[in-house]
C-alpha cells in the first residue's frame, strides 16, 4: 500500500490499520559505497551480497550485535558494538572470522554505537555507568584497542554517535534521563534531567560545544541522519513514566532542524499518525532527492519526507526494520532474515523486492552497514 500526502489530504477514506509484529531488527544504517549488507543476530554477523543476495555467516560467540562500522585503517575489517552489552569485536570479512575483542570494565556497558575520529586513530563508543546511569563517550586506540579516552559528556544516557563532515565534531544523542536498567524489552530510566537533545562534542577533547534539545519532554532521540547541507532529521522513541521501549502506549515522532536552527516536529496526516506505535527506528537521507526515509517497524510503516519542506510525502506498508540510502539514489530496506526479501526503493519511488539466498540465518537483530 502506498499513500501520498495528496491522497491522504483529499480523500475522505477512514483508514484503520492493525499493529504489525514487533521488530526483529533494531535499525539499519547504510553508508554510501560498497556492495555488501552487513547485519547481525545473537552470536552471528551476516554479510549479504547486494547483487546476488548470497549470504555469508561469521560467528561472534556470546555477542549480540547492535551496530557496525567500517575500520578506516584496515580494509575489509568491521567493528561490531553491543547495546547494553560488555563487548565490541573486530571482524575480518575476508577471512570470515572475529579478529579482536574490546571489553568494558566492570560496572560499565556499551550502549550501541560508535565512530572513528577524523584521523582514524581513535574508536569512540557510547557507554554507560551501570551504577550512576551516566553516559560516557569512550575512546580506544584503533590499532590495539587500548582505552585512551573517557569523556562523560551528558547527564543521562547517550546512544547514537556520528562524526560530522568537518572531521572534528561529533554529534551524539542524549536521552536526558539516566539509564537504570537497559535489559530487554526496554530501558528503565531515572527521572528526566533535561530534554532529550542532539549534543555536539569536540572529538579531540570531549568538550561539549552546544546542544539542540527537542521542544518537548516525553520523547527521546534514538537515531538521526545529517544531510550534506547540515539539516538534521531526528527520530524518537516515546518515554512513558520510567519506561523507554515499544511496549508503552505511545508513538515516536520525527523532528527536522536546519543547520543552526531549532527542531520542529514533522506533522503527519491524521490517518498516518493514528497508526504509528512505538519507536521511529531507522532514518536515511537520499541527497539527490532531498528525501528522508523513516521506519516504524512495530506497524510495518515506512515514511518518506521532503526534508527541504520538512513535510510528509508518502508511505509504504512493508514488514521491514531498517533503511539506508544508496549512493546511486534511492533506498534499501532491510530484511528480517536471510532468505527473506530485501526491498529496494528507486529514486522514482518504485519498490523492487528480491529474495536473499544462502544459509538459513536467524532473525537479524541489529543495524546494517553497507561495506
Amino acid at each position: 500500500m502506498v499513500l501520498s500526502r495528496r491522497e491522504l489530504m483529499t480523500s475522505g477514506v477512514a483508514l484503520a490499520f492493525g499493529l504489525g509484529p514487533l521488530r526483529a531488527l533494531a535499525a539499519a544504517t547504510v553508508t554510501a559505497g560498497g556492495g555488501r549488507l552487513i547485519a547481525g543476530a545473537p552470536g552471528f554477523v551476516y554479510s549479504i551480497d547486494l547483487k546476488t543476495l548470497a549470504a555469508q555467516t561469521i560467528k561472534t560467540e556470546g555477542v549480540v550485535p547492535h551496530s557496525f562500522l567500517a575500520h578506516p585503517r584496515k580494509a575489509d575489517h568491521l567493528i561490531v558494538v553491543e547495546k547494553s552489552g560488555a563487548t565490541a569485536v573486530e571482524i575480518d570479512l575476508r577471512a570470515a572470522r572475529e579478529s579482536a575483542r574490546i571489553a568494558c570494565p566492570s560496572g560499565h556497558l556499551f550502549y550501541g554505537h560508535g565512530c572513528f575520529d577524523g584521523a582514524g586513530d581513535v574508536l569512540l563508543i557510547s557507554r554507560f555507568d551501570t551504577a550512576s546511569g551516566l553516559g560516557h563517550l569512550v575512546g580506544y586506540d584503533a590499532r590495539d584497542y587500548r582505552q585512551v579516552v573517557d569523556h562523560q559528556v551528558v547527564p543521562g544516557g547517550l546512544h547514537d554517535v556520528q562524526l560530522l563532515t568537518d572531521r572534528k565534531t561529533l554529534a551524539v544523542t542524549s536521552s536526558g534521563v539516566r539509564v537504570l536498567r537497559a535489559a530487554p524489552p526496554g530501558a528503565i530510566v531515572g527521572p528526566i534531567l533535561e530534554k532529550s537533545a542532539l549534543v555536539y562534542v569536540e572529538a579531540a577533547s570531549g568538550k561539549v560545544l552546544g546542544k539542540e534539545p527537542l521542544p518537548v519532554t516525553g520523547q527521546v532521540i534514538g537515531h538521526f541522519a545529517v544531510a550534506a547541507d547540515g539539516t538534521v532529521v531526528a527520530i524518537t522513541i516515546p518515554l512513558v513514566g520510567n519506561l523507554l521501549n515499544d511496549t508503552v502506549d505511545g508513538r515516536g515522532e520525527i523532528y527536522i532542524a536546519r543547520k543552526g536552527g531549532r527542531f520542529a516536529r514533522v506533522e503527519l496526516p491524521a490517518a498516518i499518525a493514528d497508526r504509528i506505535h512505538g519507536e521511529m527506528l531507522s532514518v536515511a537521507i537520499d541527497e539527490q532527492q532531498k528525501l528522508a526515509c523513516v521506519t516504524n517497524p512495530t506497524t510495518s510503516t515506512v515514511l518518506f519526507l521532503d526534508i527541504a519542506r520538512a513535510r510528509y510525502e508518502r508511505m509504504i506498508e512493508l514488514p521491514v526494520n531498517g533503511v539506508g540510502a544508496l549512493a546511486t539514489g534511492g533506498f534499501v530496506l532491510s530484511p528480517r532474515r536471510a532468505g527473506a526479501r530485501v526491498h529496494f526503493v528507486s529514486p522514482a519511488g518504485a519498490v523492487a523486492s528480491r529474495t536473499s539466498t544462502g544459509e538459513a540465518l536467524a532473525i537479524v537483530s541489529s543495524h546494517l552497514l553497507l561495506a
